[in-house]
């Protein structure tokens, strides 16, 4: 296999395989779109990002309704934020969560900002508002990757599920969420690498363990690549010795 592919296939993998994954740029195509979440399994949490592509678009405005069963509430999870500000520090773009713009760069692997649906009415309810401002010389495109979030159904109470799993703050959610790199319990617990999630040394970052093997394959793959171009190198220097010495003639010692 070409190390080339397999440096797309390890190193740069698909974000979360076992997360449905929506791009609102590509869903929001009258200005606002609707999320629905399952209260069990893996439809019960999902990720939602500005755009599949590295660059968000300008001229953006999209409402999202983000909204799980009754009886149940949307945790909101913040990866990645990444907006355009003003000279001074007001928000060009931004991801407005209960009437609240955000725009300050955030990177938190551990998606340890959240935001959740209790207070809000109704309280199954998550509503976020998508905007981006205009650009210079006609570009339809900003730049910078605009934002990435985790969200949620959980609930509180008795539990429904004899297996939910509960995290230390008492939300409920699927157990098939722990320790997998993601924030889904607000608090962190579901990630804990001791407590009830038990994800032992450190959280489970399914996509960085392939990274490491990867760069592995990839490393051992260009070592071999190496020392065969030095054997046939070597080689090919060998016959090149042996033809010129073939050719030099041989004299004769006097007796």
């Amino acid at each position: 296999m070409d190390a080339r592919l397999l440096l797309l296939i390890f190193v740069f993998p698909v974000v979360d395989p076992s997360y449905l994954i929506y791009d609102l740029e590509t869903e929001c195509l009258n200005g606002s779109v609707k999320f629905d979440l399952s209260k069990w399994g893996a439809k019960s949490a999902a990720i939602l990002r500005a755009t599949s592509h590295t660059s968000f678009s300008l001229r953006m405005h999209c409402r999202a309704r983000l909204e799980a069963p009754q009886g149940y509430a949307v945790m909101v999870s913040l990866r990645e934020i990444g907006f355009r500000t003003n000279i001074d520090g007001s928000c060009k773009d931004y991801l407005q969560i209960q009437n609240r713009p955000i725009c300050e760069k955030i990177f938190r692997k551990d998606e340890e900002r959240h935001f959740d649906s209790l207070s809000n009415h109704p309280s199954n309810v998550m509503e976020i508002l998508y905007h981006t401002g205009d650009g210079l010389d006609n570009k339809t495109l900003s730049g910078y990757p605009g934002f990435t979030f985790t969200f949620t159904a959980f609930t509180k109470g008795s539990k429904e599920n004899i297996s939910a799993f509960e995290c230390t703050n008492a939300n409920l959610i699927w157990p098939g969420l722990t320790c997998d790199g993601h924030n889904n319990c607000g608090d962190l617990s579901d990630e804990d690498p001791y407590g009830d999630a038990n994800c032992g040394s450190g959280m489970t970052q399914g996509p960085e363990v392939l990274m490491i093997l990867g760069i592995l394959i990839v490393f051992v793959l260009i070592v071999m690549c190496v020392a065969t171009l030095l054997c046939t190198r070597n080689e090919a220097i060998s016959r090149i010795r042996r033809r010129t010495l073939s050719y030099i003639p041989k004299f004769k010692s006097s007796t």
